[in-house]
């Protein structure tokens, strides 16, 4: 038998080089296999994590704030709130949703497990990796704290129409606006602000969010009414601004409202981009998830203003941790076909009902004050809170 040279093999360069460069392949493929593992097992764990979260919200607001559910028809709702958005994600498998109501704590709980079939699998034989996400919502009483209030008005041309007193549109609501501030105790450390569009953004009308309310009584009766109805950016600015105004520490009661009589303008995009429609409910859906409440006046609007204002409103009894994919009632109001956006729909009365609190459909004076009113007096205000 010839024997191995061990010394000529070991000098030989070429072979080691192969050795070399064939170990280091198997070590940087292990390598970069456990960080692409790592990253899909971090990503599922959130991803399970966020369906639990959303799962439990609504589950608080269906069960406990709109009192929609109860027993076990709400943990199957529940339930099938979290499979829907598991759905989502095609990385995972073989979900399944517990769900645990609290009634004396009003509190959800919900686990979502599901199973990660590592990339590798097939070639290290490693079985799928078990993975849950959980999490528990109750309702609370929200710490509202002094009143900032950002008001975004329509000035289109339509605002020069009479109403059933003779009294123009834009006079009532200047009026009104003016009675708001002056004649109710609204606290000393009120902050007030004021945006204006027509068929576009009217920065020379824009009173900045700011303590008192002389700087946009000011501006309401300097407003000059004519041309379209494009609310979009007008809203987009309010809402920075109340978001701009935070403080460290500080905690307020921040409110937008929004109104308009007319139809949104949307002809008039020439961007290409979405419509100023779906660009002013994407700003109240920011509003509302970055805890404002948003009241909308629809001040004798048709139908697809009215349409677009309940859908900007916030929800009756729910402030805080917006989700629009909560807000199960109002979801295929734009989302659904054209025939939704019709006050004779199932769904545009059903979406106004559930936004009574905040969404008013004015034709007078008296109406306007009433809807002013209701800012000045809330209903009792609850939100919802992770607290797991």
């Amino acid at each position: 038998m010839k024997k191995l040279n061990l010394s000529k093999f070991i000098k030989n360069k070429a072979g080691n080089f192969s050795i070399m460069a064939a170990l280091s392949s198997l070590l940087i493929l292990g390598g970069t296999g456990l960080t692409i593992e790592s990253a899909r097992m971090f990503s599922a764990q959130r991803f399970l994590t966020k369906t639990a979260d959303q799962a439990s919200v609504f589950g608080v607001n269906r069960v406990y704030l709109n009192k929609a559910l109860s027993g076990s028809d709400a943990q199957t709702a529940i339930k099938n709130f979290a499979l829907e958005q598991s759905n989502r994600n095609a990385k995972l498998s073989d979900y399944n949703v517990t769900v645990i109501l609290d009634d004396a704590a009003e509190a959800v709980a919900v686990d979502v497990h599901a199973k990660l079939t590592p990339v590798f699998a097939s070639i290290v034989g490693v079985n799928p990796i078990e993975m849950a996400g959980k999490s528990t919502a109750s309702t609370s009483s929200a710490n509202t704290g002094p009143l900032s209030i950002m008001m975004v008005l329509d000035i289109s041309g339509s605002m020069n129409a009479r109403l059933e007193s003779g009294e123009r549109r834009i006079d009532a609501l200047e009026g009104s606006v003016e009675d708001f501030f002056e004649n109710n105790d609204l606290g000393a450390d009120m902050r007030s602000g004021l945006t204006a569009y027509n068929r576009s953004y009217r920065p020379q009308f824009t009173a900045i969010l700011d303590y008192g309310s002389s700087h946009t009584i000011q501006q309401v009766n300097r407003l000059r009414t004519g041309n379209g109805t494009v609310p979009a950016e007008a809203t987009e600015v309010a809402v920075d601004m109340l978001l701009d105004d935070r403080k460290p520490n500080e905690t307020r009661r921040e409110v937008m409202m929004i109104m308009t009589d007319g139809e949104v303008d949307n002809h008039l995009n020439r961007s290409g981009g979405p419509s100023f429609t779906e660009r002013t409910i994407a700003a109240c859906h920011r509003a509302k998830t970055e805890g404002i409440e948003v009241y909308a006046i629809s001040f004798e609007a048709p139908d697809s203003g009215a349409a677009m204002l309940i859908d900007c409103a916030s929800p009756n009894g729910h402030i805080t941790n917006y989700d629009i994919e909560t807000d199960e009632t109002c979801q295929a109001l734009h989302t659904g076909p054209s025939s939704n956006i019709n006050s004779s729909s199932q769904i545009f009365q059903d979406c106004a009902l559930a936004k009574s609190e905040y969404y008013f459909d004015i034709s007078n004076v008296d109406e306007i004050n009433a809807s002013f009113n209701a800012i000045i007096t809330p209903g009792e205000t609850r939100q919802v809170r992770i607290i797991e």
